[in-house]
């Protein structure tokens, strides 16, 4: 009966074989590099003993607290191996929880064993200042959009660490529409920017954005066939007024730096070159 104890959540990877009354124990450094190649080194470790996964009975791994990416790795690896070998694995912790965090915990625990937060607000807030001194920049993201706990949230960060660089998320899984006036919107950002938030961005936006265009062009397309492209050019001709340069795209891909490229190495005489007579050009 082999048992393996994998514990990734702290500066070191460790690795330990039980067999009985002997132990065989290794570990490596909890660089990105290690945890994304766990499963290799624990298939080389257990190769060096004489054994592969399938001696191995059941597996013990830390889920922390400690490193996140360490624990999300080690968590994954156990359960590919539990799926494709079918090994009963156990999680164990030598801390419920970080004693900084205990006066935002209640008593409750969730069905996977984690303590409930009492004080999510107080905690995010906790949790960034002890992350502060470490860190380039300290992202502030809450379920709705909210200006008061944002202002709030930067009052403590620059109270302590005036200097910080801050970011905010406007969020396109909120919905905006929702929760704001159109002047209230219009002033969001400016908002933002008093408290400090000195980068604000909207993830996902370039998703939204070219899903809905695609699906927009589709149903035109399904209506009025090739008008719906005619219309599409047209609009994009419109918008190089202000600056837009998608309309030609070979550029938007370096064809034009290399046409440079070719001109200097065969000369502006080259037939490979499209030069003046792309379709671009042309037509564009």
């Amino acid at each position: 009966m082999n048992k393996l104890i994998i514990d990734a959540a702290k500066d070191k990877i460790f690795l330990m074989i039980i067999n009985n009354d002997i132990n065989y124990s290794i570990t490596h450094e909890n660089s990105k590099i290690n945890y994304e190649k766990l499963s290799i080194l624990i298939n080389d470790f257990l190769n060096k003993k004489n054994l592969d996964l399938d001696k191995v009975s059941q597996i013990y791994v830390n889920r922390g607290p400690g490193s996140f990416a360490g624990i999300r790795n080690s968590l994954s690896v156990v359960k590919a191996f539990h799926l494709a070998n079918k090994i009963d694995y156990y999680c164990f912790s030598f801390g419920d929880f970080d004693e900084r965090d205990k006066e935002y915990l209640s008593k409750n625990r969730t069905s996977d064993g984690y303590y409930e937060i009492k004080d999510n607000k107080g905690l995010a807030i906790n949790k960034s200042l002890a992350y502060a001194k470490y860190s380039d920049v300290i992202w502030c993201e809450t379920n709705n959009p909210d200006l008061e706990f944002a202002k709030e949230f930067a009052q403590e960060l620059k109270s302590k660490f005036p200097n910080k660089f801050l970011a905010y998320n406007c969020s396109p899984s909120l919905n905006w529409m929702d929760k704001f006036s159109k002047k209230d919107l219009n002033n969001f950002q400016e908002s933002l920017f008093d408290f400090g938030y000195n980068l604000q961005f909207v993830s996902l936006a370039g998703f939204h954005s070219m899903i809905s265009s695609f699906y927009e062009l589709g149903a035109s397309f399904k209506e009025i066939n090739m008008e719906a492209i005619a219309n599409l050019q047209l609009k994009e001709t419109q918008m190089s007024e202000i600056g837009y340069t998608g309309l030609k795209h070979q550029q938007e891909v370096g064809s034009n730096y290399y046409e440079l490229v070719g001109e200097a190495l065969l000369g502006d005489e080259s037939e490979l070159l499209s030069k003046k007579d792309s379709t671009e050009n042309t037509q564009f």
